[in-house]
């Protein structure tokens, strides 16, 4: 039963492929043939790939074919967060191995982006504009 689940799958994919070979040739096909420059058969091609692709993409990608916003499959019990079970009462949760060198990185990473927009040169074209005004009114004193 999987087997010809599967071989169903593949003769779907390779339908739509095919399908979609065939309308990015036929747009950059028209747009050359309509003398358009290669920016404007790209954009063509671009197009129809997205058209053709976005129908597609569920079946192709190993999703359920069922529209985006249909329920889901969950299994596990709803109303935890990431599906994480909290642990018993009196005990804190314990950490995973990534965790504390992510959180210290991020860290470590805000607060050099702080530092250093804080303390970067004013380089805007108002505050020369200013100064050099400044300068041009006391050179004429």
């Amino acid at each position: 039963h999987k087997r010809a689940e599967m071989a169903s799958s593949a003769s779907h994919v390779k339908a739509a492929a095919s399908r979609l070979a065939n309308a990015v040739w036929s747009a950059a096909a028209s747009a050359t043939a309509r003398g358009a420059s290669t920016s404007s058969a790209n954009t063509a091609v671009a197009t129809a790939t997205t058209r053709r692709g976005l129908h597609t993409s569920a079946r192709r990608h190993g999703g359920p074919d069922k529209g985006f916003w249909t329920e889901g499959t969950n299994v596990k019990e709803p109303g935890y967060l990431f599906g994480e079970t909290p642990p018993p009462p009196g005990q804190s949760r314990k950490w995973e191995s990534w965790e504390l060198p992510w959180y210290s990185m991020m860290l470590l990473s805000g607060g050099i982006l702080t530092v250093g927009l804080s303390v970067q040169p004013d380089t805007s074209i108002h505050t020369w504009a200013h100064k050099e005004a400044l300068r041009r009114m006391e050179e004429g004193k």
